[in-house]
């Protein structure tokens, strides 16, 4: 559901008209439902709607499809001039600065009496409270939640694991000559030992921007209590340690096949994974 607080205020009437010809387009295709309150409509901007509400003194006026405006208030003996704007006839009658108070208060009094009466609960009891969802189920959402994001928005993870294997392309083509098993070759292969821990750390500066961007969005959601901060740490959790073996793996691939290996392949991998999960527990800080 998208709310908007007088979208057409300050805009002339061929904005105005685009606007609402715009947010019904992205109701369509969105699948979305738009709330927003508009004073004092146009023709064009009153047609996007499909339902309104017109209220006067906090009571409804009218409440159901825009197109069946006019009819009622020929039903009710306040006919619409040719090629008027209902809106403006309706905004008009249940204004009380211009229009007798009786005659508002007897159009507001009709509305309640065509009105179907909404349900009540029964008197002296309340309506069974929404329970929380338990620890698990916030745990399964956002693990959900977080994997779908892994795929949508692949700045976190993705273009780390790229950026880490071009990066031990240069650098082993650089330090090509560290192949060699010779005393001489010592120092610069152990420079580029240091390149393969030190590179992918520094990217983790990636995840300070892209964690920066969900911060707020999370900090409402636990506030509105939709999940506690456990669970979403727990989430993270649990999603970082693999997808942090993806990204030195793409990055230890080529070293190892342009260098050649070193040691055993997972031993390296395994370090090298917690060397970059423990920078981005700091990038979280």
């Amino acid at each position: 559901v998208l709310f908007l607080d007088e979208p057409t205020s300050g805009l002339d009437s061929a904005a105005a008209a685009n606007i609402m010809a715009f947010l019904r387009l992205t109701a369509q295709t969105m699948n979305v439902a738009i709330l927003c309150t508009v004073h004092q409509p146009s023709a064009s901007v009153f047609a996007g709607f499909d339902d309104v509400l017109v209220l006067a003194a906090g009571r409804p006026a009218y409440f159901g499809p825009a197109a069946d405006m006019g009819r009622y208030l020929e039903s009710v003996g306040r006919s619409v001039p040719p090629n008027a704007n209902p809106a403006e006839v309706m905004l008009d009658l249940v204004n009380q600065d211009f229009t007798d108070t009786g005659a508002v208060r007897a159009l507001l009094d009709e509305w309640s009496r065509r009105a179907s009466p909404r349900p009540t609960p029964p008197p002296g009891r309340m309506p069974p409270a929404a329970r929380r969802a338990g620890f698990m189920s916030q745990l399964a959402m956002l693990c959900r939640r977080h994997a779908r994001l892994t795929v949508r928005a692949p700045l976190l993870y993705a273009s780390r694991a790229i950026l880490n294997a071009g990066t031990m392309v240069f650098f082993g083509c650089f330090y090509l000559d560290a192949r060699n098993p010779v005393q001489a070759q010592v120092l610069n292969k152990a420079f580029f030992y240091f390149w393969i821990v030190a590179i992918p750390s520094s990217f983790s500066i990636l995840a300070v921007y892209a964690l920066g961007l969900e911060l707020r969005v999370v900090l409402r959601e636990v506030r509105n209590g939709m999940y506690t901060p456990a669970a979403f740490v727990a989430a993270t959790s649990l999603l970082q340690p693999p997808m942090l073996l993806l990204v030195c793996l793409c990055g230890l691939l080529p070293a190892y096949a342009i260098i050649g290996p070193w040691g055993s392949f997972p031993s390296v991998l395994l370090v090298c994974a917690a060397n970059l999960w423990a920078f981005e527990c700091i990038a979280q800080l």
